[in-house]
This record gives structure tokens, sequence and C-alpha cells, in this order.
């Protein structure tokens, strides 16, 4: 069965060509799967840079708002549910109308 997928043409250097005809051959598949491959390779790499960036100073404190609970003394005296209430206020910022989540804010829950 002849599976037809649209493709187009792109322009690369003979060497460049080469090279992905012998990755190709080396993984058994495809120019264009070889080159879908090294696209997504490339993109979990800039994911993976992003990853490895200092946290912003809000970023910090939202991750560090337990610690502050829990190095206050409060957490002894206080329930678990108000315990979590505490977290969840700490690590709160003031909302303002045009707030939105920095994407790297959420990236430990990946």
């Amino acid at each position: 069965m002849l599976i037809c997928m649209h493709s187009t043409s792109v322009r690369i250097d003979s060497t460049t060509h080469d090279e992905l005809k012998r990755l190709a051959a080396e993984l058994d598949t495809t120019v264009g799967n070889t080159v879908t491959l090294a696209v997504r390779a490339l993109r979990q790499d800039r994911v993976g840079a992003d990853l490895m960036a200092s946290l912003r100073d809000d970023e910090s404190d939202w991750l560090d708002a337990e610690l502050r609970v829990m190095s206050s003394g409060l957490s002894s005296v206080l329930p678990r549910d108000a315990k979590q209430a505490c977290v969840a206020l700490l690590s709160l910022s003031p909302p303002s109308e045009s707030w939105t989540p920095h994407p790297r804010s959420f990236r430990l829950f990946r």
C-alpha cells in the first residue's frame, strides 16, 4: 500500500544532503524521516537549554513559598489545610489585568 504525504523541497548544500543520506542509511529510514528526527532533536535541545536557565526571582519565590511557611514556625501550630492555604497565599503575586504565567513557571510539573 502506497502512503502519499504532502511534501516540499528544501534547498541544502550537497555536503549536508550527503550527510542526511548517510544518517538515513544508518538509521534505516528515509531522508525525510531523518530530517523529522533532526528537527525533534533540535526542539528537545532548546527545551533543555531553557530548563537549564536560572530561575527568575518570582519563580524562585514561588518555589520557596512552602519553605518560608515551614521556617516561620507556623507549620507546627497550623492544621494541614491551613498550611496549604499559607503556601498558596505566599506563592501568589498581586494579580494584574495583563498577568499571564511564564511558560517556565510550570516546568517542574511537566
